[in-house]
């Protein structure tokens, strides 16, 4: 076959030609970019994927596996900077928009086959959608910044192109164990870099994946505690402690869900991982909001799980045992937790309380449709302590800063109309997820119940800060998202169709059941998976 390694063991003209481009694409970037590391790197990967790529078996899962590994990185070029807080601030070409493409080029040719036959675009991404259609609308009409704003589009779009790959991918039970396993590897990858941070009291030198640089840890290091004494407060990958808690308040949850559940011993492994180096990596963050963020998941993953009877009733002691590590680890390190809700830098609370009445006077005075998509931190200007712009650089440098809470940078920016479509479609989501508590199969109830306690984690941490609305972050926001709607489907698929009752007392062959079949009272898929 043409493309593939000969019996004699040569290698194909794929990889030879592979090898040969990424080659010459990493001597024009090392050329073009005067060997700044970030492009070196990006090419050598970029290379590495174009040799290996004759040698992959399964490219479709690769492209999921890389799209969900990589996405909270900021491997990225970026084009048309103008940053700023609280929105998009560049154009990027970013490591997951190839594997996108790849994803993509698959599902239009299996419509174009034949092989599925819808599209799937829940309500909720509708309702996003018309988000985007409105800001793009007002924006042409008569906004100013249409610059920023088209950023922020162009961000916003990547970002439903991704819910719906991911929802579109991952259909199958076996799909979704590879999936939430690609996902608890990434949190155990950022738990353990942030673990390795604190004990060594330094950044790693991996800015160009998304690390911090060591001025900004020096600046939130000396701007967290009353007094202006410095602590270290790792943001592993993430690049600020915060957005790390958030990170972890978003996938811990759903790591405690597996273990509450009769998953594979593989995913349980991992989860129990992710949630041993998870926790005191989210405690040693210093985030109080992140804090609280977990703590509103693991109370969703705690009541809405126990509705399944297998959860309820083989579970209860690992609930239990849960519930007792939380606050074990809580008391460990309680000396860190009580300094900083008792030593917190008072001016922290006292700005944050300044921007909330900035952003509610801009609100009042543009109560329909708002300032304008992703110009918050100009639009801010007459409402503000600072009246012009050379005050606003005097006093906060070059990035000014946004109101820490996302509802408020929505509803100021695009008006009430925009804030209730994306109200709306938080509840869309929500619904899609209760609906899922009526799912029969104990590891996929334990699965919804688990993103759907990280969505309620960013729900409530988006009063506090702007998690989905930095690239890294929000492509793993979306990524719950998409994969809370692809549960939805695949109830409907597999346990709301009529079943096929079972005609004899001898246990059918899962390999081979047709449909779905009566066991144990209840009705369960015949379709083997990694899961049971």
């Amino acid at each position: 076959m043409k493309g593939t390694t000969s019996r004699r063991g040569g290698l194909p003209w794929t990889m030879l030609g592979g090898a040969v481009t990424g080659v010459a694409a990493i001597a024009g970037l090392i050329l073009a970019h005067e060997g700044n590391s970030k492009y070196v790197f990006v090419g050598a990967i970029a290379t590495m994927v174009v040799v290996l790529l004759p040698l992959i078996g399964n490219l479709r899962l690769f492209s999921l596996y890389s799209i969900l590994t990589l996405a909270p990185l900021g491997l990225r070029l970026t084009f048309a900077a103008q940053p700023h807080m609280g929105g998009a601030g560049a154009m990027y070409v970013e490591a997951v928009d190839p594997f996108l493409l790849v994803l993509l080029f698959f599902q239009v040719r299996d419509r174009v086959r034949g092989h599925r036959s819808i599209f799937r675009f829940p309500l909720a991404l509708v309702l996003f959608t018309v988000l985007m259609g409105l800001a793009a609308g007002l924006t042409i009409v008569g906004f100013s910044y249409r610059t920023l704003a088209l950023l922020e589009l162009a961000r916003m779009l990547k970002v439903l192109v991704l819910a719906l790959v991911v929802l579109n991918e991952v259909v199958r039970r076996r799909d979704f164990t590879h999936a939430i396993g690609a996902l608890t590897v990434g949190v155990i990858l950022e738990a353990g870099i942030a673990l390795t941070q604190n004990l060594t009291g330094a950044q790693l030198g991996l800015g160009f994946l998304g690390e911090a640089s060591d001025q900004d840890v020096e600046l939130l290091g000396n701007t967290t505690l009353e007094g202006g004494e410095f602590v270290y407060r790792a943001g592993a990958l993430l690049g600020h402690s915060n957005l790390l808690a958030a990170y972890l308040a978003l996938f811990l949850p759903l790591a405690v869900a597996i273990l509450l559940s009769p998953a594979s011993r593989m995913l349980k492994s991992l989860s129990l991982i992710a949630l041993l180096l998870g926790q005191p990596a989210l405690v040693l963050t210093l985030s109080r909001a992140g804090w609280v963020d977990f703590l509103v998941g693991l109370a969703v993953v705690i009541a809405l799980g126990a509705l399944h009877p297998t959860s309820r009733r083989a579970f209860m002691f690992a609930r239990v045992a849960i519930i007792a590590a939380v606050l074990v680890i809580g008391v460990a390190l309680s000396p860190m937790i009580l300094k900083r809700l008792n030593q917190a830098d008072p001016s922290s609370v006292k700005y944050r309380l300044e921007w909330i009445h900035t952003a509610w006077d801009m609100i009042a005075d543009n109560p329909v449709f708002g300032v304008g998509l992703n110009t918050y931190v100009y639009a801010q200007i007459p409402y503000g302590e600072f009246k012009t712009p050379a005050e606003m650089t005097e006093f906060y440098g070059d990035i000014w800063p946004a109101v820490h809470n996302n509802w408020l940078i929505v509803w100021s920016e695009q008006g009430t109309l925009g804030f209730l479509i994306w109200v709306a479609f938080h509840f869309a989501v929500i619904a899609a997820a209760l609906r899922n508590l009526r799912i029969r199969d104990p590891v996929m109830h334990a699965l919804s119940v688990g993103l759907l306690g990280g969505f309620a984690a960013i729900m409530a941490d988006g009063m506090a800060s702007f998690f989905v609305r930095q690239e890294a972050t929000a492509r793993m926001f979306w990524i719950v998202t998409g994969l809370i709607l692809a549960i939805d489907y695949w109830r409907r698929l597999n346990e709301e169709e009529v079943p096929q009752v079972a005609t004899n007392l001898a246990a059918p062959d899962r390999l081979s059941a047709p449909g779905k079949v009566a066991a144990e009272g209840r009705w369960l898929p015949a379709r083997s998976s990694l899961l049971r």
